[in-house]
This record gives C-alpha cells, structure tokens and sequence, in this order.
C-alpha cells in the first residue's frame, strides 16, 4: 500500500510549504510451535505456540522528518499459562526521526540496533529483552533519544539516552522453561538442588528500586578506514538478564561428597537485576578473502565488586555463494560465583564456539544454518533456515531449532523442546 498526498500547511508563522507524506509499511506474521516434534505424554504438557505479528510503518513528512509505528504483538498459546501470561504487546517503534547531512535523531520509543555480521556479539548486550519465549527472544524498545553524527566518512558518533529503562521480561512462573524434574543447574558445582515432584515456582524480588533503572546512557565511536573498522563504546545500563537463584528450603539429602539439598513447594526464585557499567571495543580486518573481527567486552556490576572479561574471535571467510562464519567466546569473572545462581539461556553465551553458513544460489533462495556448542555446561543449539523471495516484498521463511545438552545441563532438560516455525513477510 503506498499513497502521495499533497498537503498545504501553515507552519512558522503561517508560511505555506508544501509538504510530501509517503506512507511505506511492512509486515511480518510470525508461527512458532515449541517441542513440535514432543509426542510422549511425559512432554506433551510443555508443547506451546508462538504467534508474532510485526508490522513497520513509516511515514516520510519531507526529506528530513519521517514519523514511525511498528507494533509487535506476541501471543504465547500454553495449556498451562493464565490468560495474564499470554499476550505481550511493544513498539519496536514509535516516535520522530529526522535525517540531515551529518545529524540524524530518533526521539521516542526506539531499539539499539546490532552491527556487523558475528553471531556472539557481547557489544549488542545493551538492551532489555524479550524472554518469553526464549528460543525466540527479541529486543524491548526504549523509550528517550538517539542521535547519531557522522563527522566524515571516517569518523561517527553514536549516543542514546534513556531517562527510565524497562526491565526485560523473562518467562513466567508456569512456563514450561523451568525445569519440572532432575535438578536445577546452577552456575556452580559446588551444590546440588534437587527438585520435588510437580515443582511450583514463585518469583519474589522481580521489581529493582527506581534508582537503578535511571539515567540510561551509550556512547558508541565508529571508525572506518580502507584497513580496518574499528567500534568503541561505554555504557550505563540495567543487566540484560537477571540473576536467578532459588530459596534453599527443603530437606539435607547429603553433605558429601556435594551438597544436596531436596527443595520443597512453593519454590521461591529471588530474580535480582543489576545495574552495571561496560565498556567493550572490536575492530574487522579484512583479510585476503577472509574477515577477522575481535571484540573485547568488559561489565562491572556497580552495586557489587564483580567484573566481566568477555573476549570474542570471529572469521568469515566467503567461497562463491557460501559465507561461513566460526567464532569463539570466552568470559572470565574475579569474583566467586554465587553456588546457587541458576544457569539460564544467557550463560549459554559465556564460552561458546559458533558456526554460521548462508548459501545464495540466487536472488530468490536462500539458507542460513548454524550451531552454537557451550564448552562450559555441554549444551547445544542448532537452526536450519530456508527462506524463499516470491516478489521483492514477499517472502516465506522455515525456521527449525533443535536445543539439547549433557545430562543435567540446563538445555538437557529441553531435549525435546525443538521448535519449528514459519515465518511470512510483506512489504506495501
């Protein structure tokens, strides 16, 4: 859909200019199936769907002021969520943008979006996030300012300002992502927590005072030679994720040779968030046909004595119509571990190796695969994405994701929670 008007409109004391509204949207409907391949009963009660409806709407005022809406809508169909659990709804935008020369700036609801093609990426950790489903998880908008300014072409600036930052949502207390058998992993070795039969979690602790979610900043430098791209940034933020760790009420089952502790119902789970400073850095250096990217990433916790290290080495190397993509993470923290925080679909991400492949025979069809392998916890995830241009606006996509790990790591508890989803999109 795409119309013209001309409109004459009053502004600065009553000059008449003519003004032109192009009005561009696209839209993607999105169906996600969670262990759509789960058929015995013991799992049957974990299977849920995902619907996604993404729509991005611009409205282009003149050749510098262009108005945005793009809704997102989620509706998680899960047998045992209440209707509270169900819907979300977020603007990935909503706001004013203005495009000058060297000045650009966005005021209103807005996301922070990732840079360069490496698949661990610890610089994009930035903003609050979208967990309830977390095979699918996306980005939260912010609400505040962001500017960009681009010196030359050598030399831009990037800043955002958030006055009130918005804490990300992590699945609910009958999601099917908490473990409901075994054990639950935690971060550390040194204990053992056992879970009762037909766990009943309870989140206590979700909400931080208001001081730790004001005064949101990054600052991002961007320089581009012929030799190398380099990226450098500071950052005051709330944590990405949370640290999760239960209450230990229950019975002593052992105190050697580990700790074991049977917890009983309800389980509390304290949810803490963090406000923490980063700094982080990376440059790309093309290489004969091949692409090295190295990022340093470095997160203090402020309310806390606890730093961060993480380090990330990519290659991408292209031959004809495959790009391939292997990267390695690693992540050292000075400071002990708390035994009872939870491992979660973040820590994934710690020290990790990754491969990515993207094969373009043609304009129309295309495939990426990749496989994540977490050293730390012996977990996987791996994806299979074909998608398919019927027009230049119109596309399907199939999405499959087959998540597992050794026992008693956190993803061999959802060995059986691979998704297959479908994906449609189309632009007016």
């Amino acid at each position: 859909m795409h119309f013209r008007l001309r409109l004459s409109t009053l502004i600065l004391l009553f000059t008449v200019q003519s003004w032109a509204i192009d009005f561009d949207s696209k839209t993607e409907v999105f169906v996600a199936g969670n262990s759509y391949y789960a058929t015995d009963s013991q799992y049957a009660e974990k299977n849920q769907t995902l619907y996604f409806l993404s729509s991005d709407n611009k409205i282009k005022l003149n050749s510098k002021f262009e108005f945005a809406l793009s809704p997102e809508v989620y509706f998680l169909d899960n047998a045992k969520s209440e209707n509270k659990d169900k819907a979300f709804i977020d603007a990935k935008e909503l706001g004013l943008n203005y495009f000058g020369s060297k000045l650009s700036w966005t005021l209103g609801f807005f996301q922070m979006k990732k840079e360069g093609s490496d698949i661990l990426d610890p610089l994009d950790y930035q903003q609050p996030k979208n967990y309830l489903d977390p095979l699918h998880s996306g980005k939260l908008s912010l609400l505040g300012l962001k500017a960009e300014l681009a010196v030359n072409s050598y030399l831009t600036f990037e800043v955002g300002f958030v006055p009130v930052n918005r804490i990300p949502v992590i699945p609910q207390e009958s999601s099917a992502w908490y473990p409901r058998e075994g054990v639950l992993p935690t971060e550390s070795n040194s204990y053992l927590i056992t879970l009762p039969e037909n766990p009943n979690y309870h989140m206590t602790n979700k909400e931080r005072s208001k001081d730790d979610l004001k005064n949101n900043y990054i600052f991002k430098t961007k320089i581009t030679t012929s030799y190398t791209d380099i990226v450098l940034q500071v950052a005051e933020t709330l944590s990405s994720s949370p640290d999760i760790s239960p209450t230990l009420t229950g019975n002593l089952i052992s105190a050697s040779p580990i700790f074991t502790i049977e917890l009983t119902n309800p389980i509390e789970l304290d949810v803490r968030w963090k406000k923490v400073k980063n700094y982080g850095g990376g440059f790309n250096i093309p290489l004969e046909s091949m692409g090295l990217i190295i990022k340093l990433f470095s997160n203090q916790e402020i309310s806390e004595d606890k730093k961060t290290l993480m380090t990330t080495v990519a290659f991408e190397k292209t031959l004809g119509n495959l790009i391939a993509i292997l990267e390695a993470t690693t992540q050292s923290i000075n400071s002990r571990v708390d035994n009872s925080n939870l491992s979660t679909m973040t820590n994934l991400y710690n020290n990790a190796q990754a491969l990515g492949l993207r094969y373009a025979p043609n304009d129309k069809f295309s495939v990426l695969a990749g496989g994540l392998y977490d050293s730390a916890h012996g977990s996987y995830v791996g994806t299979f994405r074909p998608k398919y241009l019927f027009t230049q606006n119109a596309y399907v996509e199939l999405q499959i994701i087959a998540v597992g790990g050794k026992k008693d790591s956190l993803l061999s508890y959802f060995d059986k929670a691979d998704s297959a989803s479908l994906k449609i999109g189309t632009s007016f």
